[in-house]
């Protein structure tokens, strides 16, 4: 259940290369990137708009060797999204 929402949280620009799951904190960490920070800023305002999103946390953004951006996102998610 968990990847079928979270995929309709991720912005068609912005992907997640890696993704580490603490269920017991309900805690997603994510490595992105994505070619702009234009599409990084949209990708935080759907999770802000999120019900299933309790809070985030970006850092260590920065310029991609491609020229788009990476960054570092934690997110605390509501319970109900890591239930089968």
């Amino acid at each position: 259940k968990f990847f079928k929402n979270f995929e309709l949280l991720v912005h068609p620009r912005v992907w997640f290369p890696k993704i580490n799951l603490d269920l017991n904190k309900g805690q997603v960490s994510l490595s992105g990137k994505t070619d702009s920070f234009q599409h990084l800023t949209q990708q935080l305002a759907i999770l802000k708009g999120s019900p299933l999103v309790e809070k985030y946390e970006l850092s260590g953004i920065s310029l991609a060797e491609n020229g788009g951006v990476k960054f570092e996102l934690v997110l605390t998610m509501k319970p109900e999204i890591f239930k089968y």
